[in-house]
């Protein structure tokens, strides 16, 4: 059975839940004001909502008109936090995105008690990278990182990368040098690193990178890299990604080859969309090529976790199936409203802009592997009709929640 959506609509004194046919369902009375942070829980029974970005706390509402406010920073707001994003995790847990420097966000999850009466608990351990989410059962926290990384655990602050691409594969190297320990290669192609190998113990290779040039914020560092794998490095100028595979030959005379590649992979392979799937079985996001773009499905178990790339190595995840699709544009966010239906958010600084389509996940009966195949993303409106007390005005769409005759409402 196809899942009713309804939507969450900006009304003058709140928010109206409109059925597809334009009659309201729930009427939640924030007081008019413009909220900046709106976001509605999976079932359709409850609205988080915060005034500004220098909030210190937020609310929820339920359909019953109960209320409460929960703060948004254990303790004190840093000096230079701020709100970024306010979503429902699942029909009780709120995540919370915040400033967290240039390069990162930093994502808090809160149980709200069924009664809101605050304080909120937490659900899970604080993360930071650029987008994480928690699965419906409250055991995982997946962060993406667009460059090619997934990670289990709360992303920098744990080092558990899971699912690696790069975009190296397969490509024909452009220099290749043999080296002995404590011996420096400088390559003519790509960023200008001089990179030392410095020991060998256990399959793996302790190297330092080092660059004059003060572009390069890393400068010098060192780091262990295992057998095969690479050390990963963007050119300043090109944006391009060079990718150092460093190879043992004889770890009893200290040999290792070089080989210097350049990816064929976009600068950031992955959207930052990320979503479990209902019952926690694996992710799915957006991965592009140079020429295509997929949905990605990666699953726990036996499989190459990615081509190598060096940077948080865990062979503990696989891709399990891929089917192309065609988007709009770049996946902000993405969340499944029912077990086939995803909603994906190809929004900017302006606003969201919600689409759905359709996933079915299925176990091939030749292989027995997972089969994903992928509908076509169908825009939803930005604005509804609102029909009451006989009359129908326009309200503007800010989220929305699916119902279906399982009952699919985002878990807990």
């Amino acid at each position: 059975m196809t899942p009713r959506c309804n939507a969450l609509a900006a009304v003058p004194g709140g928010l109206d839940l409109v059925a597809p046919s334009g009659s309201v369902l729930s009427r939640f009375n924030t007081g008019g004001a413009p909220l900046p942070f709106v976001a509605l829980s999976p079932d359709g029974s409850k609205v988080a909502y915060a005034t500004d970005q220098m909030a210190k706390s937020f609310s929820v509402i339920n359909s019953m008109g109960q209320r409460g406010r929960f703060k948004i920073y254990p303790k004190n707001r840093a000096y230079d936090a701020y709100l970024m994003g306010l979503h429902w995790n699942s029909n009780n847990v709120v995540r919370l995105t915040t400033f967290w420097g240039k390069d990162y966000a930093k994502f808090d999850f809160r149980r709200i008690p069924t009664g809101l009466a605050s304080p909120a608990t937490t659900a899970a351990s604080p993360a930071m990278e650029d987008n994480c989410v928690l699965d419906h059962a409250g055991g995982q926290v997946a962060c993406i990182d667009p460059g090619g990384i997934v990670f289990l655990g709360g992303g920098i602050n744990v080092d558990q990368g899971v699912y690696s691409v790069s975009g190296f594969e397969g490509v024909k190297p452009l220099e290749s040098f043999t080296v002995h320990v404590n011996d420096g290669v400088t390559p003519q192609v790509g960023p200008p690193y001089k990179i030392t190998i410095k020991s060998i113990s256990h399959n793996k290779m302790m190297v330092v990178m080092d660059t004059p040039d003060p572009r390069y914020e890393s400068g010098a560092y060192a780091t262990q890299i295992e057998n095969g794998s690479y050390a990963v490095e963007t050119d300043y100028g090109s944006g391009a990604i060079y990718g150092y595979r460093l190879s043992i030959l004889d770890a009893r005379k200290g040999l290792v080859r070089i080989e210097v590649v350049k990816s064929n992979a976009p600068q950031n392979p992955f959207d930052s969309g990320l979503a479990w799937q209902a019952r926690g079985q694996g992710l799915i996001f957006v991965q592009r090529t140079n020429t295509q773009t997929f949905l990605d499905l990666i699953r726990p178990g036996n499989g190459h976790a990615g081509d190598g790339s060096a940077k948080n190595k865990t062979p503990q995840w696989h891709l399990a199936a891929q089917a192309p699709m065609t988007l709009p544009g770049k996946v902000r966010a993405m969340r499944f409203l029912a077990p086939s239906l995803l909603l994906l958010d190809t929004g900017d600084f302006r606003g969201p802009r919600y689409g759905e389509v359709t996933v079915h996940i299925a176990k091939d009966a030749e292989t027995g592997k997972p089969r994903m195949t992928v509908g076509t993303v169908k825009p939803l409106p930005s604005a509804v009709s609102i029909k009451q007390s006989g009359k129908t005005t326009e309200g503007r769409v800010l989220d929305w929640s699916c119902t279906s005759a399982r009952g699919y409402g985002g878990g807990d």
